[in-house]
């Protein structure tokens, strides 16, 4: 008898798992001939449900075993209760919820022996639906949860077909990224690269084989590695290609012209008489879906780097997909906090509207010593953007904004902004004077006696409070030059005196021209201001004006430089986008023609912004 059991657990053992799974349901309800309530029995509602199970009555054999899960969840045959009723839903095509019954199993039982089954078939549900991507990650976890397994056997063959050809080239790196530790991490990138070389994209495999050869250099694949990156080296002649997404039509093409005119000066008068350079424009039209199918179009063009798009919305969706196919992007305009963190690949120039704020508090606090301000800014994301990033710095560095006030660009009459900041100041005003803390002559009419009389007090006459003049340490005010025209007067009929503080909306002539009798020596913090006199910018704005018959913008000159990073990593031999997005990181204070550039140690996204002191109808740098 114990040799007969004997045999027959040992041809058990030798099943495949999904019959083991039901034997074993059976053996432990065998020897009970009379079936009564199956959920008062384990081992009774073992076998009822599992008669379900075989024939076909996949919704019933759920709702048993889940009623049986929820019943002996502590007992010993809970985890197979648990297995079982997802394994039902998932015969029963309810995928979703199979899914979540899974993930269940493995939370709670990690430590089962059916805890690979459970993810292989977590995968399954995934293929079923459609997802190869969730499939194929499924499948990888199944077969480094259990290696010698017959779930990680059946996982293995079903994700050979999509890494092979199921998933696109660009989800196939994102698979690998995202296992970094796998055991087969070596066997998908070497078909990565094997994917790309059979489609002739040269220099997409010359930079996977170059990732694997450093990761495995003596690996299974090593010496066909090798041999693959020989081939693509030799593929690699004729032109470097650059991209440049613009929008040529539709409401930005303005811009997109700028863009254009500043690339091709770039190439024209940059490029190194070794390398030859095609630059590829395709339109974005301003619009980021358009944007997001332009960046996979240049991918698959073997671009070496890619320059734009202009605007923040639509550079955020083209730098996941160039960061996906590991080809370098430098958005010369887009400005929105977070882009170059999307990825390796990204590098932003405009520095994030915060770093606008940031840098003028920190001038006026550490170099001019003002530690009360006051803020009137436009009521629009980026004059809330930069004046939040201001006070957070004011507070850092143990100052105090004692007033902020928002308006509507467009506005005419500031009196609700400027009046409640008067009065705030005239209070302390009231306070200073009765303290004694300032000179009292500006605040009274005029007396005839002489402050030694005996009379002089008593003939002493304060003006109307309407008339005094009040003091505020600064006044940031980081609008647009059309509103700023108007308000700056505002806030000198209402008599305060102090220091105006501004962005990049007080780098305009027209401005300084109309509010220099008002403004004192003010300052401003941009990145960009054309009208520097600094040897880098004169020579770009002579050559685009003689090419072009016209002055350049701040988008040409960004633009320009952008192509220019790209092609000075190319002359010195950085040719391949891994290659050249290690270039680009490691760039520090790079004297561009529109700003200084700094990649390195800031997350790929250029931070170098500049102070500027308005003296009348001059500009000056001054710092």
């Amino acid at each position: 008898m114990g040799g007969r059991l004997l045999g027959i657990l040992k041809g058990v053992f030798e099943m495949s798992l999904s019959k083991r799974m039901i034997v074993v349901c059976l053996l432990l309800a065998a020897g009970r001939s009379l079936a009564g309530n199956y959920i008062d029995d384990p081992e009774e509602g073992m076998r009822i449900a599992t008669i379900d199970y075989q024939n076909g009555n996949y919704e019933e054999a759920y709702k048993k075993f889940k009623s049986l899960a929820d019943m002996y969840s502590l007992d010993g045959h809970g985890s197979v209760f648990r297995f079982m009723a997802a394994k039902s839903l998932y015969k029963a095509a309810e995928y979703n919820g199979a899914i979540t019954l899974f993930d269940r199993f493995v939370d709670e039982f990690p430590r089962s022996r059916y805890a690979g089954a459970a993810i292989l078939f977590k995968g399954h549900c995934y293929y079923k639906q459609g997802d190869f991507f969730g499939a194929a990650s499924a499948y990888i976890t199944a077969i480094d949860l259990d290696l010698r397994g017959q779930s990680a056997e059946t996982a293995e063959n079903n994700l050979d077909p999509l890494v092979t050809r199921g998933l696109s080239m660009a989800q196939l790196r994102r698979l690998i990224d995202e296992h970094p530790s796998s055991f087969i991490r070596e066997k998908m990138e070497l078909n990565l690269a094997q994917r790309q070389v059979n489609s002739k994209r040269y220099r997409s495999g010359a930079s996977t084989l170059n990732s694997y050869l450093r990761k495995f250099p003596y690996g299974k694949y090593s010496k066909r590695a090798r041999g693959m990156l020989d081939e693509c080296r030799a593929n690699l002649t004729g032109s470097q290609v650059i991209g440049l997404m613009a929008p040529i039509t539709g409401s930005f093409s303005e811009y997109g012209r700028s863009m254009v005119e500043g690339a091709r000066l770039a190439i024209k008068h940059l490029s190194a008489d070794s390398v030859s350079v095609e630059l590829i424009i395709k339109d974005t039209k301003g619009d980021p879906v358009q944007a997001t199918k332009v960046a996979a179009t240049l991918a698959g063009e073997e671009a070496v780097a890619i320059v734009g798009p202009l605007r923040s919305e639509c550079a955020v969706g083209a730098a996941v997909t160039l960061n996906q196919n590991e080809i370098p992007m430098i958005t010369p305009t887009a400005s929105q906090d977070g882009i170059a963190s999307i990825g390796n690949y990204i590098f932003q120039i405009s520095p994030a509207i915060e770093g606008i704020g940031q840098a003028i508090a920190s001038y006026a606090i550490n170099d001019l010593g003002i530690t009360d301000f006051a803020i009137i800014s436009p009521d629009d994301m980026g004059g809330m953007t930069v004046s939040r990033a201001f006070t957070q710095t004011v507070y850092r560095l143990g100052g105090e904004v004692v007033y902020t006030s928002y308006y509507t660009s467009g506005e005419t009459d500031f009196k609700r902004q400027i009046k409640p900041l008067r009065e705030f100041l005239l209070m302390n005003t009231e306070e200073q004077l009765a303290a004694g803390e300032i000179d009292s002559s500006a605040y009274v009419e005029n007396v005839e006696l002489d402050e030694m009389h005996p009379d002089y007090a008593d003939s002493v006459t304060l003006k109307d409070k309407d008339d005094w003049p009040v003091n505020l340490g600064a006044l940031f005010l980081p609008g647009y030059a059309e509103d700023l025209k108007l308000l700056i007067p505002q806030i000198r009929y209402h008599i305060i005196h102090t220091q105006f503080l501004g962005s990049d909306g007080w780098d305009s002539e027209d401005l300084i021209r109309e509010v220099k009798r008002y403004v004192g020596k003010a300052v401003f913090a941009t990145d960009f201001h054309a009208g520097s006199d600094e040897v880098g910018w004169v020579e770009f704005s002579n050559a685009f004006s003689s090419e072009y018959g016209h002055q350049p913008d701040k988008v040409a000159a960004l633009t320009f430089d952008a192509v220019a990073l790209i092609l000075s990593g190319l002359n010195q031999g950085y040719n391949e986008p891994e290659k050249l997005r290690d270039y680009l990181g490691g760039i520090k204070e790079y004297p561009g023609v529109s700003c200084l550039i700094t990649f390195r140690d800031n997350g790929r996204a250029n931070n170098e912004v500049r102070i500027y002191s308005i003296d009348g109808n001059k500009v000056a740098r001054a710092e």
